[in-house]
């Protein structure tokens, strides 16, 4: 086995344990507080509340934070998905039948050895891949208190990758989420609550904009810069770390690469077939997802290159079945959907978007966007050899989406080496 110098920038394990146990302690103590001055400010807000205007700012600035706290969970809510615990052991999805998931999942989840166990719901959405919620105050509410796996997953990971990434959730639900991530409610909570109290005991409903801009764009930054987006990389590691652990290196590595290509080649195709509707004046964007499915049917099992990509949109595009989509759209409407697809296109781009690793440096000895043995002392030295690149494109796309939030694969990977993990 060759021996790696890993580069400095990349942390050690006892590190970033270190690290995480410091800011678990200052979040709990955080999370206290917040929660104290949440009860005061309830307090003092009954007392001096006496006139229906006071009411109405009450409302008007505790409803209106609490609706930007509630969308993303909302969303979950209302998403298309399926309850693994109701859905028949004799079903298939992908390679595997029902009864071997739910096997998979008790397996990964087992360990952990608590009552508290998470839902887990399978989701039609590609490009999801896989995420954890966990909320610390209401475990009674399924859809945030779940792990969710996207179906294409089944399709593309082997048993042993899929349980890697698995446990890589499953770490973060029982281990590594911060209390004020899982209690930012509590947090929304007071952001709404100080401004309604300025404004009721100042008379002043202008004190109430002025405070309620600077709770909003100021108190929530730092909240999240400080205490919360500053150590998800730490969290990210930690929880490599359990799931490499667990089930081999290369297995959760290969489960890493698999499901970050699915969301880059879907993220790809996404963007081609976007700007092939906004230059067709007689296709709707609402046949989007079917178009969607006609290119993944066009598409070999496995993508090796963009060339493929765009053959199969080739394919689908010229396809009688698309065709038969086709409708004479008003001008307007198509203004309309050019607009809403220019704001969608836009996400796909950064400033100054960074170099894509050639895969052909090291996925050598069977071209199918996974490591083996052999390529991955390979691997490692060019990811070593060249530290400004990225593994795949959609990180050039996440640095907008998950910014600060999560490492590169690349620091994922090193990390992984450098605890000299089997």
């Amino acid at each position: 086995m060759n021996e790696f110098v890993i580069p400095s920038d990349i942390p050690t394990k006892s590190k970033l344990e270190s690290n995480f146990n410091i800011f678990l302690i200052l979040n709990y103590i955080t999370l206290f507080l917040i929660l104290v001055a949440d009860l005061y400010l309830i307090f003092k807000i009954v007392e001096t509340t006496q006139t229906e205007i006071h009411i109405i700012i009450i409302v008007v600035s505790v409803g209106t934070i609490l609706s930007f706290f509630s969308k993303p969970y909302l969303v979950m809510i209302f998403m298309r998905k399926k309850l693994l615990s109701n859905m028949d052991d004799n079903i298939t999805i992908g390679n595997y039948k029902i009864r071997t998931v739910k096997e998979i999942f008790n397996e990964v989840i087992e360990p952990f050895n608590r009552k508290e166990k998470p839902k887990v719901y399978i989701m039609n959405d590609k490009h999801l891949a896989l995420f954890t919620i966990n909320s610390l105050f209401f475990n009674f509410v399924k859809s945030v208190n779940a792990i969710y796996i996207s179906e294409s997953q089944f399709y593309k990971l082997n048993e042993f990758e899929l349980k890697a990434v698995i446990a890589h959730e499953a770490a973060h639900f029982y281990r590594y989420m911060l209390p004020l991530f899982r209690a930012r409610i509590f947090v929304f909570l007071l952001i709404g609550l100080i401004p309604a109290y300025i404004a009721i005991i100042s008379n002043s409903e202008f004190i109430l904009l002025v405070f309620y801009f600077f709770t909003t764009f100021f108190i929530v930054g730092i909240f999240y810069a400080i205490l919360v987006v500053s150590k998800s990389k730490v969290l990210e590691y930690l929880s490599d770390h359990y799931a490499a652990e667990k089930y081999g290196k290369l297995n959760f590595i290969n489960g890493l690469l698999t499901v970050a290509k699915n969301i880059d080649i879907y993220h790809y195709y996404l963007y081609l077939v976007l700007r092939m509707i906004r230059k067709d004046k007689s296709l709707s964007i609402k046949y989007l997802n079917n178009i969607i499915q006609m290119v993944e049917k066009n598409l070999p099992e496995i993508v090796t290159s963009p060339k493929q990509i765009k053959a199969a949109i080739k394919e689908t595009f010229n396809s009688k079945e698309l065709q038969d989509l086709k409708l004479k759209t008003q001008n307007d409407v198509i203004k309309k959907e050019n607009r809403e697809i220019n704001k969608t296109l836009q996400q796909f781009h950064t400033l100054e978007p960074s170099k894509v690793m050639n895969w052909n440096l090291f996925d050598i000895k069977k071209r199918d966007n996974k490591i083996n043995q052999e390529e991955y002392s390979i691997l490692i030295k060019a990811l070593i050899d060249n530290p400004n690149d990225v593994l795949l494109s959609y990180e050039n796309y996440r640095k907008i989406k998950l910014v600060n939030q999560h490492p590169t694969l690349r620091q994922r990977i090193l990390f992984l080496e450098k605890c000299g993990l089997k």
